[in-house]
């Protein structure tokens, strides 16, 4: 179980969180929200979607950071896999600088058909939230690090919590 069908389909629910590739230093009283991704930061997203390609084919639905560096991981991204419509790409502003409080309630919007969704963020909040679903919290999350998650079929995006997922890839 866990594994993905010759057709990039999982028996049940899963979740995708990626950490935005590497983006430019923050410039003497710039915006944080405004850094964009380096070309490592690129080739990092780029990675992150191939990878996710392998899993899964595409994904039904993305929520993202309203940042740039971290719409700019998921454009790379989406350009590796089979992306969903644009109104099926959501930004969500409590993503930035966000909890796993703030990323469960952010999930909790989710529709409920959906059953591959793809959460493109920031550390600390990402890696949190794959050790607060699965019980193993990761050493280290480095940019463009994507973590991929099978949950209950039966469990709805906003009854998600500790220890229901297990990390699959």
């Amino acid at each position: 179980m866990g594994e993905p069908s010759s057709r990039g389909e999982l028996p049940t629910r899963a979740l995708a969180v990626v950490r935005h590739g590497e983006a430019e230093s923050i410039a003497p009283g710039g915006p944080d929200a405004q850094r964009a991704l380096t070309e490592r930061g690129r080739q990092e997203a780029r990675a992150a979607g191939r990878r996710l390609r392998e899993l899964w084919g595409g994904v039904d639905l993305v929520l993202h950071s309203p940042a740039v560096r971290t719409t700019q991981t998921w454009q790379a991204m989406a350009a590796e896999l089979s992306a969903p419509a644009p109104e099926r790409v959501w930004p969500a502003p409590g993503i930035y600088e966000a909890g796993v409080p703030d990323l469960l309630a952010a999930l909790a919007d989710v529709p409920e058909e959906s059953r591959r969704v793809l959460l493109v963020g920031h550390a600390p909040g990402v890696p949190a939230l794959v050790g607060h679903l699965t019980g193993e919290y990761p050493q280290g999350w480095p940019t463009g690090t994507l973590g991929v998650m099978e949950l209950p079929q039966d469990l709805g995006w906003a009854d998600l919590h500790e220890g229901c997922g297990t990390r699959i890839g």
